[in-house]
This record gives C-alpha cells, structure tokens and sequence, in this order.
C-alpha cells in the first residue's frame, strides 16, 4: 500500500515519480513541502507526460469542477492543511478520484500536516497507494518512515551512483580553524543546538577562517556555501565580496521570495560565483554547474550532510547519458568541464560531538 525509494540527489528521483504518474489508472497528487520542489516537479512531470500539471498551492487553485481536471496535481503540503470555512483545503479534492499520492522528500512525510492528508486520502480511499521518493531516510531525531511507509522498494546510495558513473566523484579537503569550538554547543533532536551553533560559526576569526580558504581553494569553481544562521551568510557573502569583489550572494527562507530567485538565477547564470545559503539550496536545487560544496554549517547529522553534498554530485547535462557501462561513463565525467566535486569541511574542537564529513556518506554499506 505504500512504499519508499531512496535515490541520491541527481539520480532522477523526479523523472522515476513522473513515469509512476504517467502509468498510474488513476489521478494522481504529488506532495512537497517547498515552493522550488513543486515547480521542479510540475516541469519534471510536464516533459515525462507531455501534459502540464495543475498546482494547488496559496492563490494557486487546482481546478476542481466538473471539466478539464489534470490528472496530476502538484500540490504544498501547508497549502492542503490550511483551514477553510468548510474544513481544510485538502477535503476539496475527492479521494476516490486518486490511485497514488507522491511525497517529495519524503523524508519530512512522518510531520502531522504529511499524516493528516494522507490520512485523508487513504480513509476515504483504501485503494490509493503511497510512494514517498528522498535521498536521505535516516532522520537525526530518530522518528521511523516505517510509521508512513510499509516496506523499501529501492534504495540506492552516493557510494553506488558514483561508481555506475552517474555522479560525479568526491574531492574531500579538511581545513582547520582557529577559534572553532563547539565544545560548549548543545545537542537538540540529534544535531547541534542551531542557537549555539550560530554563535560559533558567526564569530570574526571564524568567518574570516571560513572565507579565505575557500577562496584560495575553489578557484574558478561555481560553489555554494552552506551556513548556519541568516547574519553568517550575509557576513559571508560580506567577506568574499571584500576579497574578490561581486562575487557573492546569500539567500535565506527569511528572504522576500522575488529578491531570492532573483540571486539564485544570477548564481545559475554564472553572474555570482558563490551562493551563501541558509536552508534553502538543501533541497530540490538543481545546479549541474556547481563543482564545490562548502561546509561552513558542521552537522552531526548524516542525512542533512548528504543532502548538503548532493547539491554537487551532479554530472554537467548530458555527460553519463551516452554510455551504457559504468567504466564508459566515469570515463567521460573524467574527460568533461566537471570532473569531480571539491567538498571542504571545517574542523576545529568539536568537544563531545561526532561531526560528520565526507567518509560517512561514502562508506556504502559500510
């Protein structure tokens, strides 16, 4: 009745759930959390079917009449959880319409407002299936997908697509810095306590520790910067600009929606070389240009650290698509603009806490 699919980032997980929409008997909803993860599947799923999806997300309305229904709707999950006069918003759509329900990201699926509508769907449709799709199913507070979903029915590592040439090698460089301490920072649900962890990674000598390295690291390279609070990315867009001038932006989810595409599309179009980001390039950003990764946010937690790589891992366009080995493949990443992605984590006195680096998402089965 519902199942999990573990794929890493850049290995498809959109173009798989597009096909399970095309050949599902029924409507189907796709569910995601995030803005920039419901246009990336509406596009996905356009190209795979040829026919556009609708989106049921604030102002946006699915249209629920009595003609032109699109079988798939791409759907917030806050959207269907809002509150109407009638009851929520989910309760619009008529379940028995639906044979799949799709969860980005599934990740985030054992949250109330994810149990609440799949609840809905499935009470007055026993019939309807359940796939959620994620690259990273371990949760650092512990709580169990096997909660939303029965069974895996594909799981595939980091480790695998590299060696099957569909992701692009890991380059590991470990910098220490001076003044990094997190001996005095709190564990909450398994990860570093955001507040602590922001008052370290916010100090002078860190930013600077951070920023100079990574500069005389990347060369040319695209990069995007991870950071643990809105002050640390901005002071560190700040800083690289200082060294090497317009260079940098930053974007956060705090950030007027419109002034955030608008650094983002700069990024992609190459007009920034360093995007600085708090939380919102960690999921569903999809960048192939982008040949480093920076850790400037240290995590205990494996899965958030996976997700972070991922927005690296991808091959340029087109590379791995003309072979059908691994060897042929790894061959042509090796031969292209994008050989491999250069990670640089940060090391200091990590005190109590096992921090995770790049050997913990690369160990496979390990």
């Amino acid at each position: 009745d519902s199942a999990l699919v573990v794929s890493p980032t850049g290995t498809g997980k959109t173009i798989l759930f597009a096909e399970a929409a095309r050949i599902a008997s029924k409507r189907v909803m796709v569910i995601a959390h995030r803005e920039e993860l419901l246009v990336q599947a509406a596009e996905k799923i356009e190209a795979v079917m040829g026919e556009r999806p609708e989106i049921e997300q604030s102002i946006l309305w699915a249209n629920e009449g009595p003609f032109g229904k699109a079988k798939v709707v791409v759907a917030s999950v806050q959207t269907l959880n809002a509150k109407m006069k009638s009851g929520r918003r989910m309760e619009r759509f008529s379940p028995d319409e639906f044979s799949l329900l799709i969860i980005d990201e599934a990740h985030h699926a054992v949250s109330t407002s994810y149990a609440r509508t799949v609840n809905w769907f499935r009470k007055k449709n026993p019939s309807c299936k359940v796939v959620g799709f994620t690259a990273t199913p371990d949760r650092s507070d512990k709580l169990a997908l096997g909660s939303i979903f029965d069974a895996v029915a594909f799981d595939y590592n980091i480790r695998q697509a590299i060696e099957d040439g569909w992701l692009v090698p890991i380059k590991n460089t470990v910098v220490n810095v001076d003044g990094m301490d997190f001996s005095g920072v709190r564990s909450t649900a398994g990860d570093l306590n955001k507040k602590d962890l922001a008052a370290v990674m916010e100090f002078e000598k860190v930013l600077h520790g951070v920023a100079v390295p990574t500069l005389d690291l990347i060369g040319d390279k695209q990069t995007i910067v991870f950071a643990a609070s809105v002050r640390q990315a901005e002071r560190l867009a700040e800083i690289f600009d200082r060294y090497k001038p317009n260079c940098a932006g930053f974007v956060s989810g705090k950030m007027e929606s419109d002034r955030r595409r608008d650094v983002i599309a700069r990024f992609k179009s190459g007009a920034l070389q360093i995007l600085v980001n708090v939380g919102v390039a960690t999921e569903g950003f999809d960048a192939p240009g982008v040949g480093c990764v920076v850790m400037a946010r240290p995590t205990k937690s494996r899965s958030l650290y996976a997700q972070m790589v991922g927005r690296g891992t991808r091959p340029s366009p087109g590379v791995p698509d003309a072979h059908d080995n691994p060897e042929d493949r790894r061959a042509a990443i090796l031969a292209s603009e994008k050989p491999d992605c250069m990670v640089i984590d940060f090391a200091g006195n990590s005190g109590q806490h096992r921090l995770i680096h790049a050997t913990d998402i690369l160990g496979g089965e390990e």
